[in-house]
């Protein structure tokens, strides 16, 4: 498995940094950090993904690790407004655009806390995502909301919650009752967003998902 490194510019001049392996496959996923966090939180499941034939592209979202310059302004997400968190939905933009110039044709969206508010969202938009995986969603992360996305997006769905994280667990029963095509796993007392991956149930449900559905 050879990581790369990789750098795009958002459609409002954020630079995007990403951790890339390529597989020259068509199918590609996106994984989207929670907040406090960065790309690194993904390592537990990169080499698995790309094992299963998978391109494979984690991001800093704007403001966090490496991703903090628009031009010449320094970004640091502690300052930001709910505003300023909503356009991280361009840097989700970016890194399609960057996999679909390296020939991906399909995609599953995989985030957490946050990221997967920003999944979700972004995958109503666009027909090449077939299947978005949100690890503790909720109704509202600073503004980027989920209940009308979760109501729009028809294609398979799996959303994750803990039953030690009370917020995310109730959003993510209301998000599977409003989606077409939800599935909901409860895992027992590993917390929030990517630290469930302390539990040995995330990887293989994750990974069969994806066997299945994309």
């Amino acid at each position: 498995m050879a990581k790369q490194r990789v750098t795009f510019t958002t459609e409002d001049g954020v630079l995007i940094v990403g951790d890339y392996i390529e597989s020259g496959s068509k199918n590609a996923v996106l994984l989207l950090h929670m907040l406090p966090s960065d790309r690194r939180s993904w390592f537990p499941i990169e080499e698995d993904l790309w094992r299963l034939g998978y391109q494979v592209l984690a991001i800093d979202l704007r403001g966090h690790g490496e991703s903090t310059r628009q031009g010449t302004k320094t970004l640091d997400y502690k300052k930001f407004s709910d505003e300023q968190h909503q356009q991280s939905i361009k840097d989700v933009e970016a890194a399609i655009n960057f996999l679909k110039e390296k020939s991906a044709k399909n995609f599953a969206v995989i985030g957490a806390s946050i990221g997967a508010n920003l999944a979700l969202t972004y995958g109503i938009g666009d027909s090449s995502v077939k299947t978005a995986i949100l690890l503790s969603p909720g109704l509202d992360y600073r503004g980027v909301g989920t209940e009308k996305p979760a109501a729009n997006f028809d294609n398979p769905l799996l959303i994750v919650a803990s039953d030690d994280d009370d917020y995310s667990l109730e959003s993510s029963r209301r998000l599977a009752e409003i989606a077409s095509n939800a599935e909901l796993k409860t895992l027992r007392n590993v917390g929030h967003g990517t630290q469930m991956f302390s539990s040995a149930e995330l990887k293989p449900l994750i990974l069969d998902w994806l066997w299945e559905k994309l």
